[in-house]
């Protein structure tokens, strides 16, 4: 199920210049501390069009560590920015029109409730933040969508986890924010960065 949230219009920034005389789209691409959906994340992160900036917050760049993923991010020719920085200071590259769109994929479900709350102090829940202060449009990937899911841990176990009704309602509240989309896919939000080029 998608959902798209208020009536509010994206800002349009001018596109950065690629040489050739057109433009390219910039997306800030954030990953948190979830495991599950991580690689597919990253997967179309390093294969989506355009400059991709990719932000982790504290636990996600732990999670991507105990996935075997950092070295992949580092040597993908991604920009890379780990949250080290109470301030997050990045996240005023958002506000000043550096980027024409944000993702966070995945999200877990600590940073859904604290987008849809207004809550912004980690990395992540600051771009958010600044995107939607910005007019900048958001696609966000819960890890906690209706039904039950199988994940694994960074052994290779796999295991079954259902959503509490407490995150089912978090992700409702973000979907019904302005110039947010929620998607439960990576299939889904590949399609939402293709339409939002």
């Amino acid at each position: 199920m998608v959902r798209r949230g208020g009536n509010r219009q994206p800002r349009r920034w001018p596109a950065p210049s690629d040489g050739g005389g057109g433009g390219s789209l910039r997306t800030a691409w954030c990953v948190t501390g979830a495991g599950y959906l991580l690689e597919e994340s990253l997967d179309l992160a390093l294969e989506t069009a355009g400059t991709v900036t990719l932000f982790a917050s504290g636990a996600g760049a732990e999670v991507l560590a105990m996935y075997g993923l950092t070295d992949r991010v580092r040597s993908s020719g991604l920009r890379y920015v780990a949250d080290q920085a109470a301030s997050a200071p990045s996240c005023g590259a958002m506000s000043l029109g550096r980027y024409d769109r944000l993702v966070i994929a995945p999200a877990t479900a600590n940073t859904v409730a604290k987008c849809a709350q207004g809550i912004a102090d980690t990395l992540p829940t600051n771009l958010f933040a600044q995107a939607g202060k910005a007019g900048v449009p958001s696609c966000v990937l819960p890890t906690d969508n209706p039904g039950e899911v199988e994940t694994k841990d960074p052994g290779g176990h796999t295991f079954r986890l259902c959503p509490r009704a407490v995150d089912l309602r978090n992700r409702s509240l973000l979907a019904d924010l302005p110039l947010v989309e929620v998607v439960d896919s990576v299939e889904r939000l590949r399609r939402w960065l293709r339409t939002s080029s």
